[in-house]
């Protein structure tokens, strides 16, 4: 919105100051005494995160949600050059901002609203909800006459989206073992950025004449990620259960302690 309303150079100063700004901030936050966890090792910190790969394919759960957010995100990617060629499509080429702030101002919606309601469906339910929602708001911004019309779309994309966000939180945290928690949502963070990276790349080729296929193909994606959650979780294949004493090695929670068991 700024580089529309103002100019692209103030808007890129803009963010410049903002990195500055936190750069800053970080330099202020106070430092943890020197422990023995600041003096892992880097073979160590590759172990871990080996660790926090083999829990996310190990449990059902993780498994579903981070192969669902990723097919996802691979349409989130590409979605801020689609928004542009799309309100370019509709006669207004500075308005590609205005759509992806009406999606983060409905992400940030969503997040807010969910947890202000505290809802009584489930994480998974609310992640389904999301996904096809996010998917259906996205296919009517692809539809959408004008410009006015594409950014309530992409609200209720973004509201939607939120709730995925939240979802995707939750389950992670109620499935992860808290000897590998860190490690689960480092991998799934890392996955979901290089899904995205995937979607902007794809998204290069794209013209305005293609907008509307584009974002039309974005959504399909988000419908996808459902699907393939949905197949995941119901999945008759059981989760294997690592050896009696690798439990206790890996952290990972033996037979009655099972992270799928966690409320």
């Amino acid at each position: 919105m700024v580089s529309a309303a103002l100019s692209p150079t103030t808007a890129v100063l803009m963010l410049s100051a903002a990195a500055a700004c936190a750069a800053a901030l970080m330099a202020l936050l106070p430092l943890r005494p020197d422990t023995a966890a600041a003096r892992v090792s880097p073979a160590r910190l590759r172990q871990d995160l080996a660790a926090g790969a083999k829990t996310v394919r190990r449990e059902q759960e993780l498994r579903a949600i981070t192969a669902a957010t990723c097919l996802a995100f691979i349409g989130i990617g590409a979605l801020t050059t689609t928004s542009v060629l799309l309100a370019e499509s509709l006669g207004s080429a500075g308005a590609g901002g205005l759509l992806m702030t009406a999606f983060a101002a409905g992400a940030l919606a969503g997040t807010l609203g969910i947890a202000r309601l505290r809802p009584a469906a489930s994480p998974q339910r609310l992640a389904l909800i999301g996904l096809l929602g996010t998917g259906m708001g996205l296919a009517a911004a692809a539809l959408a006459p004008s410009v006015p019309t594409a950014a309530a779309s992409f609200t209720v994309a973004g509201a939607c989206d939120g709730l995925v966000l939240t979802a995707t939180l939750r389950i992670r945290a109620d499935h992860s073992p808290p000897r590998w928690r860190a490690q689960v949502f480092t991998i799934g963070a890392g996955l979901k950025i290089s899904a995205a990276a995937l979607g902007s790349v794809l998204a290069g080729p794209a013209t305005t004449g293609a907008a509307h296929w584009y974002l039309t193909g974005i959504a399909v994606l988000q419908a996808a990620g459902a699907l393939v959650y949905t197949l995941i979780r119901r999945s008759n294949r059981a989760d294997p259960l690592p050896p009696a004493g690798a439990a206790v090695a890996d952290g990972y929670p033996g037979p009655g302690q099972r992270g799928d068991r966690i409320a």
